[in-house]
């Protein structure tokens, strides 16, 4: 994931300025990301109950924010990461990125029933 995120530094430009009126991209310094390294699987449809699952090792990495030249945090121009994440993806047989809800993301905040 390191090698990942410092490619992603390096070539693909995540903050969004505006000055003037004026829209335009810019590398981030560095990316502020979380991994989850998920060691474990399900048991496939060919596997009975008792049966050891295959391992599936993976990793889930989300990128909260980066941060800009002048040294502040800002939001990261999501299309522009998965972009390059599917690009990245081409030709390496891996899935490309996708987005889904935090867990919870259906319920209704306490109060609001």
């Amino acid at each position: 994931m390191k090698s990942a995120l410092e490619r992603t530094e390096r070539e693909v430009a995540l903050v969004r300025r505006k000055t003037g009126g004026v829209v335009r991209f810019e590398k981030a310094r560095r990316l502020l990301a979380v991994e989850a390294v998920h060691t474990s699987s399900r048991l496939g449809r060919d596997q009975d109950v008792s049966g050891i699952p295959d391992p599936q090792l993976h990793s889930h990495v989300a990128v909260i924010a980066a941060e800009r030249r002048d040294g502040r945090l800002a939001a990261v121009e999501s299309k522009q990461l998965f972009r390059a994440a599917r690009e990245a993806a081409r030709g390496t047989g891996q899935s490309s990125p996708r987005t889904s809800k935090p867990s919870g993301a259906d319920r209704t905040a306490p109060g609001k029933e």
